[in-house]
C-alpha cells in the first residue's frame, strides 16, 4: 500500500475517533465518560494503528521481511491492548461487585416494602459520592431498586444521603430535620421525606446495614425522628422479589443465613454471608500483629444469625478505650434489652467482658440477632475523629448453665 493511501486511511481513522467523541461533547456531564467514548472510537483507533504500522514498515524493501515486521509489531500492539483491556475488565468487575453488594444487602434485609416507602442510604465514607462508575448518583440507585422490586413488591423512592456537602455527580445532599429528611439537588429542594416513610441503611465495611434507629449523632436533637419505624414498612416474612433471584451474578446469589449454634471472630474477619457490622472503623494492625477495630458510633452494631431455642454466653475483648473515662460507659444490648456485663482484666491490660444471653432474645430476632456495643466517644487528638473502644475478638457459645 502506498504512502498516500496509508495517510488517507490514517486521516479517515482519526475522523472516526473524532466522531466517537462527538456525541458526548454536547453536555458537560458526558464529556468524561471514557468507557463509552472508547467504545465508539475503537474502530477508528484500530484503523489508525494499522495505517501507522503500515507507514512505519514501508521503508523496508524486502516484502517478506516487511510482512513479518508488520505481523510482529501488530502482535505486540494487540498484546499491549489486551493487557490493558484485561486490567480494565478487572476494575469494572470490582465496580460491578460493589454495586451488587449494595443492592443485595438492601433486598436481603427488606424483601418486600410498603407502597410509598423511601430508601435512604447513608454513606459516611463517601464510597458512592464522587465516582460516577460506583453507581452514578441517587437516580441510578432508584432505577436499579425499582427494577428489582417491581410494582408488586413496593417500588421505592431512593437516594444517597450525603451530609457534609453535595456530591459531584448529581450535586445532591440531604438535611436531617426533626420530622423529615430533606433532599436537595443544585441547592433546590427535591422532596421532604417523613421519617415514618423512610427505611434507612448505613453503608460501612463494604455492606449496607438496616438501621433500627437513626444514629443520634446524625440528628439535630434527641427529639428528632421519633416516627422512624422501618419494621412497619418491611414484610420480613416475604420471599425476596422474583427479579432479585436472577438479577445477581452466581457469586452473589440471594443468601439466606444458616442459623449458627456458636460464633467466633477476630475483628478482621467479617464474612458478608455470616455477620454484618455497622459503626466500626476499618481493621487496624497493632505492633504485635493483632488486629482490632475501633468503634466510630456510640452504638456499634454486630448482626449474627444465631440458632434459636438456646441460652448463650457472649465474651469479647477490648484492647483499650479512647480515654480512661470511657471504661465505665461500656454496655451491651440486644435491641433495647440491656445485658449485665461482667469484667475481667487480663495480663496484657485488656478488658474481657462476658454476659448471659437468654434464649427469648434470640427467638425474637430471626434471622439476625442484633448486638449493640455501647461506649461513649472521645476525640482523637489533632484530628476530627471521634472513637470509642478498640475491639479485639468475640466469642458466642451455648450456655452450660
Amino acid at each position: 500500500m502506498s504512502v498516500r493511501r496509508n495517510l488517507v486511511l490514517a486521516l479517515f481513522a482519526l475522523a472516526l475517533v473524532s466522531i466517537g467523541f462527538a456525541p458526548f461533547l454536547v453536555t458537560l456531564s458526558h464529556r468524561v465518560i471514557n468507557d463509552r467514548v472508547f467504545y465508539f472510537s475503537a474502530l477508528g483507533g484500530a484503523l489508525a494503528v494499522v495505517s501507522g504500522l503500515s507507514l512505519i514498515t514501508l521503508p523496508i524493501r524486502a516484502r517478506r521481511l516487511r510482512t513479518w515486521v508488520f505481523i510482529i509489531a501488530g502482535s505486540m500492539v494487540i498484546m499491549v491492548a489486551g493487557g490493558n483491556a484485561s486490567g480494565e475488565l478487572s476494575i469494572l468487575q470490582e465496580l460491578s461487585d460493589l454495586q451488587e453488594s449494595l443492592l443485595l444487602n438492601i433486598v436481603r434485609q427488606a424483601p418486600r416494602l410498603t407502597s410509598g416507602s423511601t430508601i435512604v442510604v447513608f454513606d459516611p465514607n463517601d464510597t458512592f459520592r464522587n465516582d460516577f462508575r460506583r453507581f452514578g448518583g441517587s437516580g441510578n440507585l432508584m432505577y436499579a431498586l425499582n427494577y428489582i422490586y417491581g410494582k408488586s413488591d413496593g417500588s421505592p423512592q431512593a437516594f444517597f444521603c450525603f451530609l457534609d456537602g453535595p456530591s459531584t455527580l448529581d450535586n445532591d445532599t440531604c438535611t436531617l430535620k426533626d420530622d423529615s429528611i430533606d433532599m436537595y439537588a443544585n441547592e433546590q429542594l427535591q422532596g421532604e421525606f417523613a421519617y415514618n416513610t423512610i427505611i434507612a441503611f448505613m453503608y460501612q465495611s463494604d455492606r449496607a446495614v438496616l438501621l433500627d434507629r437513626i444514629p443520634a449523632d446524625l440528628l439535630p436533637d434527641s427529639s428528632a425522628a421519633k416516627d422512624y419505624n422501618p419494621e412497619a414498612l418491611i414484610d420480613t416474612e416475604a420471599p425476596v422479589p422474583e427479579r432479585a433471584q436472577t438479577f445477581f451474578s452466581w457469586k452473589r446469589q440471594i443468601y439466606i443465613p444458616v442459623p449458627r449454634s456458636s460464633f467466633a471472630m477476630d475483628f478482621d474477619i467479617d464474612s458478608p454471608n455470616s455477620v454484618n457490622l455497622s459503626g466500626w472503623r476499618e481493621t487496624e494492625i497493632g505492633a504485635d500483629g493483632s488486629s482490632y477495630r475501633w468503634s466510630t458510633s456510640s452504638d456499634a452494631r454486630l448482626f449474627v444469625p444465631l440458632a434459636p431455642g438456646s441460652d448463650y454466653i457472649i465474651r469479647f475483648r477490648i484492647l483499650s478505650f479512647m480515654t480512661q473515662a470511657l471504661v465505665d460507659t461500656a454496655q451491651l444490648r440486644i435491641g433495647d434489652t440491656l445485658l449485665p456485663l461482667k469484667l475481667e482484666r487480663d495480663a496484657a491490660g485488656g478488658f474481657i467482658y462476658s454476659a448471659d444471653v437468654p434464649a427469648y432474645l434470640i427467638n425474637n430476632s430471626p434471622p439476625y440477632t442484633e448486638f449493640v456495643f455501647h461506649s461513649e466517644l472521645a476525640p482523637v487528638p489533632n484530628t476530627n475523629l471521634m472513637l470509642g473502644a478498640a475491639y479485639d475478638w468475640l466469642q458466642i457459645e451455648p450456655s452450660t448453665k
